[in-house]
């Protein structure tokens, strides 16, 4: 049985192919993203252009006009 991410990855596979530079792709944490890279890296089997992944902190800090505060 795949994970989520595996299936996740295979599709962008084939739909996007080597156009993978092009997305954007937005998670609740960094984890994920090493593991879903891992993935298309499997799949495609030579080096690539992976997609931009951000955070939800990260996307809304660049699409908002003010700035992230220090924790």
């Amino acid at each position: 049985m795949k994970s989520f991410l595996e299936e996740v990855a295979a599709d962008l596979v084939k739909k996007y192919g080597n156009e993978l530079q092009e997305l954007t792709i937005v998670f609740n944490n960094k984890r994920p993203s090493l593991y879903l890279l891992q993935h298309i890296a499997n799949l495609l089997g030579k080096p690539f252009f992976g997609p931009k992944i951000q955070t939800i902190e990260e996307f809304f800090a660049a699409a908002s006009p003010y700035v992230v505060a220090d924790n």
